[in-house]
């Protein structure tokens, strides 16, 4: 599915799939050891950085929910579009934002590693995308720009600021293999100028792949959604090692989404940052602000085409990067491989917010 990473498409163009849904809980935390994954060998057993093995995790009964199907091929499409992944918000003057990576994003200019533009009109009517910044201008390389470049992973809308996420990403040897750092650039002026933070927000490959948690346009339906204390802050899941499968083996593959959240007055304030841990005994999600404190809500070692044909990656992960829509009464969640065609979803109750906990695993 080549055509669906290189045009951006209304409503998406992953290959159509039936999705069965079951009920979710909170895995147990699952990190690595401490020093797996930079510079060591890859383990043999595809799980065996888990402290805790999948088989022993807490299992419940699966409840049917509904079945999906996504098209083979996007609806409607924005002509002269060019990249990849294409996060995207919608903002506060009632138009799109969005970021493209690899490609030239809505313009006939050179192909950079990240393009910010604007998208306006209505599927009815048409699509229609203005180039607004590019590379050096939205974000900065981290780590050696001989081995990585830039790679957007996440946008919001929040007060009239855009917040983008911006991972590094290998490249080269063991390209898209592995992303151990991220930050948050932010605009005050709809995407046309950028503002960095002095170093990385994130680092050691923990919690770099970052996809916020969108409350409608300009994040209106947070305080709804949450109540005015949970719903004044920022939400972003968030994934360690990579933002796939590592095939190569550089670090542990994801099998495992985390939850962080942030004062929407303070977001590239890292040390206000805190991460969900759990629950506590009246129901509601504990915080810490200690990065190496927090659970997984979603843990899924799940993996597709254990007997790849030759030439092709194998054995890979379900948890991969997305992105997340919401109502009042939940979250939706989608993670996906980008051209590689297994994707997973899930659905979960927003933190001290109604809804139910559900969990979607789509295949292909």
């Amino acid at each position: 599915m080549d055509v669906s990473r290189r045009i951006l498409l209304s409503g998406g163009a992953l290959a159509g799939a039936a999705a069965v849904v079951t009920r979710g809980s909170t895995a147990a935390d699952a990190s690595t050891p401490t020093g797996a994954g930079h510079g060591d060998a890859p383990a043999e057993h595809p799980d065996a950085f888990l402290q805790v093995p999948p088989g022993e995790l807490p299992q419940e009964t699966s409840t049917f929910f509904s079945t999906v199907f996504v098209e083979h091929a996007g609806t409607y499409a924005a002509p002269g579009s060019d990249g990849d992944l294409w996060p995207t918000c919608w903002a506060d003057d009632d138009e799109v934002y969005t970021a493209n990576g690899d490609g030239r994003g809505f313009s006939e200019e050179p192909f950079k590693d990240v393009v910010v533009s604007r998208i306006s009109g209505r599927p009815e009517t048409g699509l229609h995308g203005v180039k607004l910044a590019e590379s050096e201008q939205v974000a900065k390389v981290w780590g050696d720009p001989a081995h990585y470049n830039r790679k957007p992973t996440g946008i919001v809308c929040v007060g009239g600021v855009l917040y983008l996420a911006v991972q590094d990403l290998r490249y080269g040897d063991s390209a898209f293999d592995d992303a151990p750092n991220a930050s948050i650039s932010r605009s005050t002026d709809h995407g046309r100028t950028w503002t960095t933070t002095d170093r990385p927000m994130f680092t050691d490959h923990r919690f770099t792949t970052i996809f916020f948690v969108d409350f409608g346009k300009d994040s209106s339906e947070a305080t709804r959604a949450l109540g005015a204390h949970d719903g004044s802050y920022v939400y972003a899941y968030g994934m360690d090692w990579n933002w796939r499968t590592s095939n190569t083996g550089t670090v542990p593959d994801p099998v495992d989404l985390y939850l962080g959240r942030v004062p929407a007055s303070s977001v590239q304030e890292r040390d206000r940052w805190e991460f969900f841990t759990g629950t506590g005994a009246d129901g509601r999600p504990t915080w810490s602000i200690d990065i190496r404190d927090k659970t997984a809500v979603l843990h899924d070692p799940l993996r597709r085409y254990e007997d790849p044909q030759p030439t092709k990656a194998g054995s890979l992960t379900v948890v991969s990067q997305g992105a997340c829509s919401t109502t009042p009464s939940s979250s939706v969640t989608c993670t996906r491989r980008g051209p590689i065609p297994a994707s997973s979803s899930t659905s979960r109750r927003p933190p001290g917010g109604p809804g139910r906990d559900i969990t979607i695993t789509t295949r292909v």
